[in-house]
Order: structure tokens, then sequence, then C-alpha cells
């Protein structure tokens, strides 16, 4: 029976970082905007960010606004596609997990560290 046990575990694939990435519940990530003042406007966030939730759905603050939108996400191999199923928002987001602490978005390069989001 144990020899059983130690097959099945040497056999399991080791999925890389994306197995990481999802070991907590709920994880954000934030990126700070490069050059952002928002001292005239303080309602302007300097920050964006993603929060996966555990329903395949995230919500996401992007580009400084101060609109929260609830997005669809898709996690396959490394990649974490971002996008709003129903078609009404053309916003579509696509990151590469670097660890469990890091995701790069591809279209920008701007990495976004794990964080809590008060």
């Amino acid at each position: 029976m144990l020899s059983l046990a130690v097959i099945f575990f040497s056999c399991e694939e080791d999925q890389g970082p994306i197995d990481e990435f999802f070991q907590t519940e709920e994880p954000t990530f934030v990126h700070t905007i490069d050059g952002c003042d928002n001292a005239n406007n303080p309602e302007m966030s300097c920050e964006e960010w993603v929060e996966f939730l555990a329903n395949g759905e995230a919500n996401i603050l992007i580009g400084g606004g101060d609109i929260i939108q609830r997005m669809d996400y898709l996690k396959e191999n490394n990649i974490i596609t971002v996008y709003d199923k129903d078609g009404i928002s053309s916003l579509h987001l696509t990151f590469n997990v670097i660890n469990q602490d890091t995701i790069q978005r591809q279209d920008g390069f701007s990495y976004w560290v794990r964080s809590i989001i008060p």
C-alpha cells in the first residue's frame, strides 16, 4: 500500500509557477503607474490592480481610473488572460506568471506584484 502512494506522488506533473500562483485565495496584484502625479486630481489613482477571484472572475482597476471593472479570466500554462466574455468591454489583458508574487503584463511589459488592497 505504501509503495502505491509513493508511485502516485512521484508521477504527479509539475505545473510550475501557475500552481504556486493560485495556492492562496483571490490573489491581488498591483502596478504603480510610472510618472503618475495625482496632486491636482486626488480621485485619480496612481496604481492599477487586478484581483483574481476563485470563481474565474477578476476585479480590475486599470489606467488610473476610478471605476473597478468585473471581468473574466482564463489561466492556461503560465498565461492569464483577462477579458469580458459578454463582449461589453473591449479591455483584454494578458499576463505571464513569473512566480507566486509577480505577474508581467504582456503588452506593456510592466510588472505587477502581489499586494493586499485595503
